[in-house]
């Protein structure tokens, strides 16, 4: 089962994703992005995969609404990697960061 659960710490969107993320109910995933991004206006996120599962071939289509959130001049921390899943992020983009936990985030993420 697949779950998200969102809070706001000072006006920064903390996401945590807890169970098995696959093709299957990838769109769940997706349309509480988009809800995020495009009807709240949400800028600052911070994704916690520390208890996610991520199927196969399902890391390319995050990494396509990672770089969607940049693209609308968001930015956003991620935590809670592999160290094989750190290597398929695409850090080239300024507006992306990989970090060591939450609370790191908020270093970075500074409104």
């Amino acid at each position: 089962m697949f779950k998200i659960i969102t809070t706001v710490n000072q006006g920064i969107l903390f996401i945590r994703l807890q169970g098995k993320l696959s093709c299957e109910n990838f769109s769940e995933f997706a349309d509480e992005i988009n809800y995020l991004l495009y009807n709240q206006g949400i800028s600052y996120f911070v994704f916690n995969f520390d208890d996610l599962d991520i199927g196969k071939n399902i890391f390319s289509k995050i990494q396509n609404k990672l770089i969607e959130i940049c693209l609308t001049s968001g930015k956003v921390a991620l935590c809670g990697l592999s160290k094989e899943e750190i290597k398929k992020v695409n850090l080239r983009n300024d507006n992306l960061k990989i970090v060591s936990s939450e609370i790191e985030a908020l270093n970075y993420l500074h409104i």
